[in-house]
């Protein structure tokens, strides 16, 4: 019988697992905003600590957190305590370095990106495994569905043009990207007879974007970016996990990305990738466009206006088709648990 105990948010309390630190406390961005939950994050730190060292777990698995969970793993580790890291911290982009320190503290790294293995095994690290992307079995049952019946419940008409805006979920990039992303989509519309939707979580945040947003004729539909990404004929998405799935659903976007400005400049001049956007990172090229910090509406404009028939929109769907082959078939999860299983057989007695 496995008993499994940690830091986390409901989804795992959910699956069963003992939640005794909350991931909430200490789960922000940026390098500045990092500074500021400083004493949530040490106070974390601590407790796991603690109860690792009551405990003695047989296998600890982290997952993503890099500057937290190598710290941890580093404390781990000078317990006996083997460590499976799950979702690579993204050494291939920055501080690269740190996959030296990976080698020493991370006794199996399971990898969620196809092109991490050849990055680690470039890098000397042989006990690796790339089992899929989780998003890919996330999204098979809205890919499935038929888009008529997707517009339906958005209130969509079957012939209506739709550019999707995908500002972000944080209060500040919400700040940053609502109105520009609404300003350049919203001069496109006019020259494409399009209508604009935007897609923001549910609850406080959707009434931050209606805020944002006011004054503006933009149709906002709270917790529904992927059904919105699976109508859209075009999207303007903020850099993150949400061009993925944007790539995986074959919607044709834009990414853009302001964050505060001593952020941006530090993570550029720390940057080891050439682009920002992940679909980018796994075809090795620029299928989406990249707008960065520095963005006029116009930017963003013209940039739809550019992908929204024609040539440059069949590349762009041939690269995002490409991307979804390399990414793999659905089941990374039940993959990358059976990994652990094996990993915990072996293990000494």
């Amino acid at each position: 019988t496995l008993e499994i105990w940690g830091m986390g948010g409901r989804t795992m309390h959910d699956a069963g697992v003992v939640i005794d630190q909350p991931m909430d406390a200490v789960e922000v961005m940026g390098i500045v905003e990092v500074l500021g939950a400083l004493g949530d994050v040490r106070s974390a730190m601590n407790r796991l600590v603690r109860l690792a060292a009551e405990r003695r777990p047989s296998a600890a698995i982290l997952t993503d957190f890099a500057d937290f969970n190598l710290r941890l793993a580093r404390h781990l580790k000078d317990m006996g305590i083997p460590v499976v890291y799950f979702i690579s911290p993204k050494v291939w982009a920055w501080r690269g370095r740190r996959v030296k320190t990976i080698r020493k503290l991370v006794d199996m790294m399971l990898l969620i990106l196809p092109f991490e293995e050849d990055f680690y095994a470039r890098s000397g690290m042989s006990r690796v495994k790339y089992v899929g992307n989780p998003l890919v079995d996330e999204l098979a049952p809205l890919m499935q569905r038929a888009e008529a019946d997707v517009r339906s419940e958005l209130g969509v008409g079957d012939d209506a043009r739709v550019i999707g805006l995908l500002p972000g979920s944080r209060p500040g990039e919400i700040r940053r990207h609502a109105r520009l992303f609404a300003e350049g989509a919203l001069a496109a519309a006019e020259r494409l007879s399009a209508s604009v939707f935007a897609a923001p979580p549910e609850g406080g945040k959707a009434r931050a974007l209606a805020d944002t947003l006011s004054g503006l004729p933009v149709r906002i539909v709270p917790g529904k970016s992927r059904e919105l990404l699976r109508i859209a004929h075009a999207a303007v998405i903020k850099s993150g996990t949400g061009t993925l799935e944007a790539a995986i659903l074959g919607a044709p976007a834009i990414v853009v990305y302001k964050a505060n400005p001593v952020s941006f400049l530090l993570a550029s001049a720390l940057a080891d990738v050439r682009y920002a956007a992940l679909p980018n990172l796994i075809a090795g090229r620029e299928v989406y466009p990249e707008l960065l910090q520095w963005i006029k509406p116009g930017d963003i404009a013209e940039k739809l206006v550019e992908v929204w028939d024609g040539e440059k929109r069949s590349a762009m769907l041939n690269g995002l088709a490409s991307i979804r082959d390399r990414l793999g078939p659905p089941g990374s999860l039940n993959r990358a648990a059976q990994a652990v299983l094996d990993f915990l057989d072996v293990l000494p007695a």
